[in-house]
């Protein structure tokens, strides 16, 4: 409601590119799926993708992302959730991001719903 009081994301010149959201306390994978539930909801509202940013390198946050498996991931569900972008804070757990990071290149991109024939693939 006070976003359409206020008219923040009319139609206009003003209308945002995208939206940020910031989550640097610690959510379970319970409170990580509303989460994402609610950033569907404000960005199909505003017609607007969506960025994390200053998200926690916690082991709970990387394995609701990047999952401890490949069928535990998450991360089509937060393309799902229109978020294009998931930026971390760089704290003493960086290199804990990095081999997550590092595994999910080297082992399971998310799978796409088409794969043409005859073509080379590519990670996403």
């Amino acid at each position: 409601d006070l976003m359409l009081t206020l008219e923040t994301y009319k139609e206009d010149d003003f209308k945002p590119d995208f939206l940020a959201f910031s989550n640097s306390g610690y959510l379970d994978d319970n409170g990580w799926n509303n989460a994402m539930v609610y950033i569907k909801q404000i960005s199909d509202f505003v017609k607007a993708p969506a960025l994390l940013w200053d998200l926690p390198t916690s082991s709970n946050a990387l394995n609701y992302f990047f999952g401890k498996t490949s069928a535990d991931r998450q991360l089509r569900q937060v393309s799902y959730s229109n978020i294009f972008g998931l930026l971390f804070n760089g704290d003493e757990q960086s290199s804990n991001l990095q081999s997550n990071i590092n595994s999910y290149q080297n082992k399971g991109q998310i799978p796409l719903y088409y794969a043409s024939t005859g073509l080379e693939t590519t990670p996403i």
